[in-house]
């Protein structure tokens, strides 16, 4: 039974570290790999959550980082866009 239980709380544990990991070198700037979209219902609707959380953001940069380029081709400063950025 205890080992049982170990294996049980290994299987739910670890895909949880990983989504620390991930999500603090998402923090950190680093897009990190994708996450193994498997195991329990629960994780595998964690790790899709995140995964489109960091494609999104990884989208939004690349926008971001174009609209910055295009900025500086013309040699004009980046206007302020007014309200706020919406992931789809």
């Amino acid at each position: 039974a205890i080992l049982l239980a170990s294996v049980v709380a290994w299987r739910i544990t670890r895909p949880i570290s990983k989504v620390v990991v991930a999500s603090r070198e998402l923090a950190g700037g680093k897009l990190p790999p994708p996450l193994a979209e498997d195991g329990p219902r629960e994780l595998i609707a964690l790790a899709r959550g995140f995964n489109h959380m960091a494609s999104a953001l990884d989208n939004a940069q690349k926008v971001i980082d174009d609209w910055i380029e295009t900025a500086k081709l013309m040699n004009r400063p980046l206007p302020v866009p007014k309200g706020r950025l919406m992931f789809a």
